[in-house]
């Protein structure tokens, strides 16, 4: 079958939000060498680019998703159509988003790109994004093979200008005086136990890590010293919940140590 072949590393699904069900359906199981999903998707405005509406399906070796959505029509409206998922509070990760990232086990970043010749649909590395004025998610996950926790960090790369015209391939002759006039912003998001970590948490946490927090290299199943991991529990179990509606994942240590 299609979604048994080993040599298909890209896929690309241009059925729309109307045909949905039907790829949600089929994309359940194997598609296992895919590292590229090309997926059509309504989205309309630069206040819809968020994980969150979009399909993410488990795919064990897939890594990017492009989502080509722009067009001369983009706009910067923030009323969002009705099938739209509410985006999530501000710096925060929807709890659903994390369930599918587990089945995705290999996913690093989405990227938001043009339905137009003046950007091509492949993966960009994401210091060119706002360059090409599209924009899209990093994400990391540290994980506690010890414990099960995760940590969740997600750089989404937002738009603060809409320029409609630069996707218009009719003024592609001033494609590099458009691309000039780029207002954009790196912001953070973040879950531990399904919770936002705080900036200062935030700082400390990568203060031990020994790495700058405005990283732009995602990676999944990262380690964290336990020192980190005591500043993220000793935060989380202050937390009216006291930490207690977090969920983890088994690994595979956890695993051992069970039988």
């Amino acid at each position: 079958m299609l979604r048994e072949h080993p040599n298909i590393k890209r896929l690309e699904w241009y059925g729309g939000l109307d045909a949905r069900w039907w790829f949600e359906k089929i994309s359940q199981e194997g598609f296992d060498h895919v590292e590229i999903l090309v997926q059509n998707q309504a989205i309309e405005c630069e206040s819809e680019t968020y994980i969150e509406n979009i399909l993410v399906p488990p795919f064990p070796s897939m890594r990017t998703i492009l989502v080509p959505c722009r067009t001369p029509k983009w706009s910067r409206h923030l009323t969002a159509p009705d099938w739209a998922k509410a985006p999530p509070p501000r710096n925060s990760i929807s709890p659903h988003v994390i369930t599918h990232l587990r089945q995705a086990q290999s996913l690093l970043a989405v990227q938001f790109s043009c339905l137009s010749t003046l950007s091509v649909e492949e993966v960009l590395d994401c210091s060119g994004w706002s360059e090409k004025r599209v924009n899209g998610v990093l994400i990391r996950c540290y994980t506690n093979q010890a414990t099960g926790e995760e940590f969740y960090h997600f750089r989404r790369l937002e738009l603060l200008s809409v320029q409609p015209k630069i996707y218009d391939q009719s003024y592609q002759d001033d494609y590099e005086a458009m691309k000039q006039e780029v207002e954009s912003r790196w912001v953070d998001h973040t879950s531990f136990k399904n919770a936002t970590v705080p900036p200062p948490i935030l700082n400390k946490v990568y203060k031990l890590l020994g790495q700058r927090i405005e990283w732009t290299t995602p990676g999944r199943a990262l380690e964290m010293p336990e020192s980190a991991w005591d500043v993220l529990r000793t935060w989380r179990v202050k937390l009216p919940d006291r930490g207690q509606e977090g969920r983890k994942m088994v690994t595979r240590k956890m695993a051992r140590t069970m039988q």
